[in-house]
């Protein structure tokens, strides 16, 4: 199992950096070292011999990012029907895990309303590809791999567990005992739900508990873009900033992936990081923070609001859970994957097309919520509005 620390210190790293240099300058050990970008060191003491203009900045390491908690009972999935089982003890998916059978729209039952407000069967006439191609990288709790949602879905060669040193991100714990159990079950499940044919990277950051390490989630990061992912899938935040984050954050954007993050879930204008600092475009590239609304467009009561750029239905969303289970699932964690498969769908059609592209696209075609009296007090803090795939996919 990999090493924990105390502290992360994150500093540049020009061309020609070494972590032998490193480590024999700052002490500790080397967790992501990207040369002529930023590098990432693990300690157990605090360097006071930094000083204060030092480029270097050190924070706390351990426990200090969270999967963003689901919203339902105790903070746990509320299941359909007490434990929802899938038809005769399987999957209801067609073809094992695709809403399309044959092109044709034929969504979960439990989530008709939610995909229609979004527009998702308009959007099959256009997204014909239903995201094939495409990579997104899920950093998250693992995700059952054995599911049969997630049948032939799933990119192997490059799945990793990052917690305990393997290369199989299984979801581990127990619903009756882990807070997050399922979470990254849930999100992959949406994430193929709204784009079918792409490829889910799961990669495990984070703990039965949701809790994460800023080490981990950096490297997590660098490994998702180094590893051929076209997405990633932060359902995950913490209320400070994290150098080391931002660190792969910009180092993701320098080769054109875009980072989807979700806003939170405390009903705050403080929007949680990373999704903070990609509402503020402070990291020389696309991503797109992601808010929670219900299908009429109204922001979800748990929802944060003000440096958000998209809304995305986020309550009692339908998806895999561990077992061979479903459950509904509520929070930003759950609005951000269909994001995701936005976004899926979108590259899919146009692979050439720039992050920056793509996340302009998603603004451009939203629908605004503002003018709904329910939205009164957060007018100007709910981005451009709600996901409208069928006005995305008209676009020229």
């Amino acid at each position: 199992m990999p090493e924990t620390y105390a502290y992360a210190l994150t500093v540049p790293a020009p061309q020609g950096t070494s972590s032998a240099q490193l480590e024999a300058r700052y002490g500790g050990k080397v967790t992501t070292l990207k040369e002529g970008h930023f590098a990432v060191i693990g300690l157990n003491r605090y360097p006071q011999e930094l000083g204060t203009q030092s480029r270097a900045r050190v924070e706390s390491n351990q426990r200090v990012i969270y999967a963003t908690q689901m919203v339902g009972a105790q903070g746990r999935p509320i299941w359909a029907e007490g434990r929802a089982i899938w038809a005769e003890g399987r999957a209801i998916w067609a073809e094992g895990r695709a809403i399309w059978a044959e092109g044709q729209y034929q969504p979960a039952p439990e989530n008709t309303v939610n995909w229609q407000s979004i527009g998702l069967e308009s959007a099959s006439g256009q997204a014909t590809l239903l995201g094939e191609g495409i990579t997104v990288a899920v950093i998250d709790t693992g995700v059952d791999l054995t599911h049969p949602a997630f049948e032939g879905a799933i990119d192997t060669a490059q799945a990793v567990d990052l917690i305990d040193g393997d290369n199989v991100p299984q979801e581990v714990g127990s619903y009756r005992t882990d807070a997050a159990y399922g979470h990254g079950t849930g999100v992959a499940g949406v994430i193929l739900q709204i784009a079918p044919r792409a490829k889910i990277l799961p990669i495990r950051a984070l703990n039965p508990d949701g809790s994460g390490d800023a080490t981990v989630v950096t490297e997590a990061i660098v490994y998702a873009v180094d590893h051929g992912a076209d997405i990633i899938n932060l359902s995950l935040g913490s209320a400070e900033a994290l150098e080391s984050v931002r660190g792969a954050l910009s180092y993701a954007a320098s080769h054109g992936v875009i980072v989807v993050a979700a806003a939170g879930n405390t009903n705050s204008g403080q929007v949680h990081y990373p999704a903070r600092d990609l509402a503020a475009g402070s990291l020389d590239g696309a991503g797109i923070s992601v808010a929670s609304v219900n299908t009429d467009g109204v922001k979800s009561d748990f929802s944060n609001y003000g440096d958000v750029e998209i809304l995305a239905p986020g309550e009692r969303i339908y998806s895999p859970f561990p077992e061979g289970y479903a459950a509904y699932f509520s929070g930003t964690s759950f609005s951000t994957p269909v994001i995701a498969g936005a976004l899926a769908l979108a590259k899919a059609q146009n692979p050439q097309a720039t992050p920056e592209q793509l996340e302009n696209a998603l603004g451009a075609s939203a629908r605004a919520v503002d003018l709904n009296s329910e939205n009164s007090p957060y007018a100007g803090q709910l981005g451009h509005g709600m996901l409208d795939l069928e006005a995305l996919f008209k676009l020229p």
